[in-house]
Parts: C-alpha cells; sequence; structure tokens
C-alpha cells in the first residue's frame, strides 16, 4: 500500500516537472528576439513577434481541427 502510493507521487512529480520544462521556450524565444532587434528597426520585432505567434496559432487550431474531423 504504501508503496504504491509513493509510486504514484513520484510519478505525478516527474509529469509535473515534465509539463514545466515542456512549455519553457524562453531559450528560443529570447534567440529570436535578438535576431530581430539586431535586424529590424525599432518597433518591428514587435510586429514580426506577433504576426509569427499569429500564424503558430493559426496552424495549431488548423491541425487540432482536421484530428478532430478524421477521428
Amino acid at each position: 500500500m504504501f508503496r504504491s502510493i509513493v509510486r504514484m507521487f513520484v510519478t505525478r512529480m516527474f509529469v509535473i516537472l515534465y509539463l514545466i520544462m515542456l512549455y519553457d521556450f524562453s531559450i528560443l524565444t529570447s534567440k529570436i528576439h535578438h535576431w530581430l532587434n539586431a535586424h529590424c528597426g525599432l518597433g518591428w520585432p514587435t510586429l514580426w513577434e506577433m504576426v509569427i505567434v499569429g500564424i503558430c496559432v493559426i496552424t495549431l487550431f488548423v491541425v487540432l481541427g482536421l484530428i478532430f474531423v478524421y477521428m
């Protein structure tokens, strides 16, 4: 009984740690931000970042919609 409780707790902790690490895109986004700041003028990097995020969100919804339709 005690082993199963400990195993369940450890498994949940690993899942929580994995989810925290999974959604950390700061390394990628900071590189993109610095590159855009180096190559664009003032204000343009923010605009391009919003466009990139918008395209990613629309693509995510399209893919999820196709998956839900064909399931």
